[in-house]
Order: C-alpha cells, then sequence, then structure tokens
C-alpha cells in the first residue's frame, strides 16, 4: 500500500532527499506516519513513500472535510479567493475552466459575473451537488482523463488547492497548456512550501495534512511552470502571520476555553442541541444559497484586488503565468491582461 516516490524530484530532477517531519494524521484515517521530505536540490517538499494512487483516493470521498463546509461561510470564503485570484486579471471575461472545482460556489461567482465556465473535479459527491444545485457543467476525473477526453481551449484556467493534492505534477502541468488559449492565463493557489511560519512553528503549521503530497516553494513553483513553457508573470503570498494568531486559531482557543469552563449539565444540552442546530443551519443555507451569491457578485464587482506579499513569506502562494502567444492566433483570442 506504500510506495517510495519522488525519486528523482518532480522539479529539478535531484535523488537526495532528507527527512523534515514525520506527522501523525490517524485523525485523518491515515493509517501510517506521514514522512515529508524536503529535495537537496531545490527544496521542494514532499510525502515520501506514501500511500499508492489507491490509499490516496480512500482519504477522500463524501467525508472529506472540505465538503462540509456550510454555504454562507463558504460563499465568503469564495468572495475572498476571488479577490486574490480571477480578480488580479483587468477586465476579467471570457471562458474558464477550474480545476479542482469542489462543489462549484467559484464556478457560480465567476458566471455571475459573466464568465463562461466549466469545473474538472475528482469528487463524484462534489461534482454532482455543482451540476444538481447550480446547474454548471462538471466534469468528474483527474485533468489528465478531461484533456484526453475533452477539447476546447480557455482564456483562463484556475487551479485553487489543488496542486498540492496531486501526485504526478509534472503530469499535471503537461496538460494545462493544452487547455489554453495563446496568451490565456494560468492562475495557481498553492500553500506555500517556503513560508516563514514552517520555521516558527515546525510541524504545526497548517499546511501540513495528509491530502497534501508537494509543497512548492516560490522558487519550485516559477521553475516547473517556466519548464512547462509558461511566461510567469508574478509570484507573490498572503497569510504571514503564526497559527496561533490567526482568526481561526483564536476560534478554536475561544471554543476551547468555553469546553473548559462548561458545566456537565451545560455539556450535555450542547451535545443534544448541537445536532438540531446543524440540521436548522444546513435547511436555512440551502434556502439562502441564491441570496448569498448574488450578493457576493454585487460585492465582487465594486471589490479591489487582494494584497498580496511579494516577499513570498506567507504561507500560501499566489502564481500568475500566462501561455505564450502564437501567431496563428484565432480571431476573437484577444488574451486577457493583468494589472501592472
Amino acid at each position: 500500500m506504500f510506495e517510495t516516490v519522488n525519486v528523482p524530484c518532480q522539479v529539478c530532477g535531484g535523488d537526495q532527499s532528507q527527512e523534515l517531519f514525520t506527522l501523525d494524521f490517524r485523525a485523518y484515517r491515515y493509517p501510517w506516519p506521514f514522512v515529508l521530505r524536503r529535495c537537496g536540490g531545490c527544496g521542494l517538499l514532499f510525502n515520501s513513500p506514501r500511500l499508492d494512487a489507491e490509499g490516496i483516493r480512500n482519504l477522500y470521498g463524501a467525508g472529506y472535510y472540505v465538503f462540509h463546509q456550510p454555504a454562507r461561510p463558504e460563499i465568503r470564503r469564495t468572495l475572498a479567493a476571488y479577490q486574490r485570484t480571477v480578480r488580479l486579471l483587468e477586465h476579467p471575461s471570457g471562458d474558464l475552466l477550474e480545476i479542482g472545482s469542489a462543489k462549484g460556489f467559484m464556478l457560480a461567482l465567476l458566471r455571475e459575473l459573466g464568465w463562461r465556465v466549466r469545473g474538472v473535479e475528482i469528487s463524484p459527491q462534489a461534482s454532482s451537488f455543482a451540476r444538481r444545485r447550480f446547474g454548471l457543467d462538471v466534469y468528474t476525473g483527474t485533468i489528465e482523463q478531461f484533456v484526453r477526453q475533452n477539447g476546447g481551449r480557455y482564456d483562463a484556467v484556475l487551479a485553487q488547492d489543488v496542486l498540492e493534492h496531486v501526485s504526478d505534477p509534472i503530469s499535471f502541468f503537461r496538460c494545462l497548456r493544452p487547455c489554453l488559449r495563446p496568451g490565456g492565463w494560468l492562475i495557481l493557489d498553492t500553500p506555500n512550501g517556503g513560508a516563514r511560519n514552517i520555521e516558527r512553528v515546525g510541524p504545526r503549521w497548517r499546511g501540513f495534512n495528509p491530502f497534501h503530497v508537494f509543497l512548492f516553494s516560490a522558487a519550485c513553483l516559477r521553475q516547473i511552470a517556466e519548464d512547462h513553457g509558461f511566461r510567469v508573470h508574478r509570484i507573490a503570498s498572503y497569510n504571514n502571520v503564526p497559527p496561533e494568531e490567526s482568526v481561526t486559531g483564536r476560534k478554536k482557543q475561544l471554543a476551547a476555553a468555553k469546553q473548559v469552563s462548561a458545566g456537565p449539565d451545560s455539556r450535555r444540552v450542547r451535545a443534544l442541541l448541537g445536532p438540531i442546530a446543524a440540521t436548522l443551519s444546513r435547511v436555512g443555507d440551502s434556502l439562502l444559497l441564491s441570496h448569498y451569491l448574488h450578493r457576493a457578485a454585487r460585492k465582487s464587482r465594486a471589490c479591489a484586488p487582494a494584497e498580496l506579499h511579494d516577499d513570498c513569506a506567507g504561507d500560501n502562494l499566489i502564481c500568475l503565468a500566462q501561455a505564450p502567444p502564437e501567431r496563428d492566433r484565432r480571431p476573437g483570442t484577444a488574451a486577457l491582461t493583468a494589472p501592472g
């Protein structure tokens, strides 16, 4: 069930690496210690040995935690993601493919903003939700399968929180160019393997989990993109606070403090009412989803691009890269432009 992988390195071709951390992810049903290594040549972080392809797929499914977020906070998260990704393009519109489109919130928002959208999602449950709830065109499978079975090119390809999950980044990047029109834009959002917080907090860093197979630094991300023919316009980062000082960290601390201070009667009441409250929340989300989406679209039209940091020390990287133009570009496929 385990296999030794990534020799040679997917970025630099080196065959020397050292163990960085050994982590315990039994809470995620990961059956053995999770060994994270650092390439001695380029610094790429990767899990090896790791589960084979079938073992990795079994980690996902209906229980995957990302697919259980309530609609209202998911819409807020999507709006923030839009500001730091697609909003970076000037006058954005056209045909967009999202790889790893999950339950379709980003695609639904972009459609509201005038994009012609399509998605690729490996989870049958998530892609089914996107088709059923939003009426979106979402292909169920990998990007490799999508490219083999579908033609067509797009003005932009978006992959947020995807690159770190793929077991073969070289194969992934090879599939991106055929999806883009000449001059089209590739937008990546991925955890930063060179984040300052890795040195600060070590194995407690938020980017470490059993679903993240590869973690790229800015230099590694630039190299693999340029090796596959992309012209990198900008790589920058966001999120640069220790976990304890983040909004999520403060919420967890507050919840833990309440749990400690609550008496046994209070805990029993919460245990009884918790499932009822969760059910009511899901019903409310379903009824108000269209309202949340329309409101997010109004905010999106008025919002400025998110502030990103060019020192690339934050917890997440944004990469904006362009497919090279060609002399025989088809009429009507003028490339989108990026600020600056």
